[in-house]
């Protein structure tokens, strides 16, 4: 199972902006909104993966009890 730091491609010291900046990337490359009809699925599933990612490594709370 890949962490949620790998979801991301980032590091376990990135920074609150490398975060948003990795989310932001990412998000564009796997919105379903922005997938052609048949990669829809595909692109939901992971969209869905660096949403979650994202949601717990931009707490800062959540973030400290993931690490």
């Amino acid at each position: 199972k890949r962490s949620l730091y790998e979801i991301l491609g980032i590091g376990l010291e990135a920074s609150d902006f490398e975060i948003k900046e990795a989310y932001r990337r990412l998000a564009k490359v796997y919105h379903p909104d922005l997938a052609p009809p048949e990669l829809w699925p595909q692109h939901q599933g992971k969209f869905l993966e660096v949403q979650r990612a994202y949601d717990v490594l931009k707490d800062r709370a959540a973030r400290a009890e993931y690490d």
